[in-house]
C-alpha cells in the first residue's frame, strides 16, 4: 500500500475520509450550531456485583470537538438497545 505524505501510518480509506467527507460533517455542525460526538465502548473489568452474576460491564462515552464528555456504565455487553438508550440520553436537551 502506498503511503500518502502526512498519512501517520492511516489506511487510505481513513485519510480520504479526513480530506473528504469530515469536513462536510464539520460544516453542517457548524451550521446548526451542533456537537460532533466522537464515540467509544469498552469493557469493564467485572465490578463486584457484575463478577457475582458472571457479567462484565461496559462503558460507553463520547468527547465533543469542544472537550465535552459524556459517559455511561451498562451492565452487561454493549448492543443495540443499549446504543440507542446511549445515543437518546445524548440528544435529550439539558
Amino acid at each position: 500500500m502506498r503511503r500518502l505524505a502526512g498519512n501517520r501510518g492511516r489506511g487510505e480509506g481513513v485519510t480520504r475520509w479526513l480530506g473528504e467527507v469530515y469536513p462536510v460533517i464539520q460544516a453542517r455542525a457548524q451550521l446548526e450550531d451542533a456537537a460532533i460526538h466522537w464515540v467509544r465502548s469498552a469493557a469493564l473489568p467485572g465490578a463486584d456485583e457484575w463478577s457475582r452474576a458472571g457479567e462484565r460491564g461496559t462503558v460507553m462515552s463520547t468527547v465533543t470537538n469542544q472537550g465535552h464528555r459524556h459517559w455511561m456504565v451498562l451492565p452487561g455487553v454493549f448492543n443495540a438497545p443499549s446504543c440507542i438508550d446511549f445515543l437518546r440520553r445524548l440528544a435529550e436537551p439539558g
